[in-house]
């Protein structure tokens, strides 16, 4: 029967992880199919058309890479990267959409914790 703390450990890994697998899938994938909605915003925020293409790519990238243990970490660094953008824009950017910054704080805080659990293990040699 497994401990307390190993099931505690897995549920704090992996619900956010595919909390914001799902997020991202339904954030990037209209971005990369280039959806109206998605169009709009990055003109309003003074982005270029090819740069919501990055962020689509970067999105649905990392929401699968989350769904992968070993590379869970270079996963969440990529969400963690886009909403910290996400942040600044709607902070400094457009501050007049500063009432989403909350939200884009919560998935980087979300992010940084899945990044923190599934950060790569040092080995150490014997000596």
């Amino acid at each position: 029967m497994p401990s307390i703390t190993t099931v505690g450990r897995v549920g704090i890994v992996w619900l956010p992880s595919l909390l914001l697998t799902f997020i991202f899938l339904m954030a990037g994938l209209p971005k990369l199919a280039g959806a109206e909605g998605h169009i709009r915003h990055f003109i309003t925020w003074g982005y270029p058309d090819w740069f919501r293409l990055v962020v689509g790519a970067i999105e649905v990238t990392s929401a699968v890479l989350l769904l992968v243990p070993r590379l869970a970490f270079f996963g969440a660094l990529g969400i963690a990267v886009i909403m910290s953008g996400a942040t600044y824009t709607h902070l400094i950017r457009v501050p007049e959409e500063a009432s989403r910054a909350p939200f884009t704080l919560t998935l980087l805080a979300l992010a940084l914790l899945v990044a923190y659990f599934r950060r790569p293990r040092r080995s150490r040699a014997a000596p």
